[in-house]
């Protein structure tokens, strides 16, 4: 997600171009060219602190599930008009391709909220505070 999220700020004016190519109503373009990378920037963000890493996770979830649909009604012709594939890491693959690779990293970030939600249960004191992940320390 941060690739992606760097890549549209890098080159924002593509990136505006290419969404305007998508089969979108038009006047969500001007909201959607700056909310998709500033979400994303969120969810680096929060994946970036162990406090804050379930609701990155989450957040990040979210987003692939909303990109996994979008692909999904490309690949089923939901659409009138097929919109460009193109973009980011996969550039050059096709519509399954990023189906399957959506679907992956959908998963995972299912799997990283459930984990850190399942390490957690039950771990705060009475002040709401959690201790540090114990999966973050297995880690380092």
């Amino acid at each position: 997600m941060g690739v992606c999220c760097y890549e549209q700020a890098d080159g924002f004016n593509v990136f505006a171009y290419q969404l305007a190519k998508q089969p979108l109503p038009s006047w969500s373009m001007p909201i959607l060219q700056w909310a998709i990378p500033t979400v994303e920037l969120l969810a680096v963000v929060l994946l970036s602190f162990p406090k804050s890493l379930k609701q990155g996770f989450m957040l990040s979830f979210l987003l692939m599930v909303a990109f996994t649909l979008y692909v999904g009604f490309g690949l089923a012709h939901v659409y009138s008009k097929v919109p460009c594939s193109c973009g980011g890491i996969l550039n050059g693959a096709g519509w399954l391709e990023h189906l399957v690779f959506n679907i992956c990293f959908t998963i995972l970030a299912f799997l990283g909220w459930w984990l850190i939600r399942k390490n957690n249960e039950g771990t705060s004191d009475r002040s709401g505070k959690y201790p540090e992940h114990k999966i973050i320390k297995q880690a380092i």
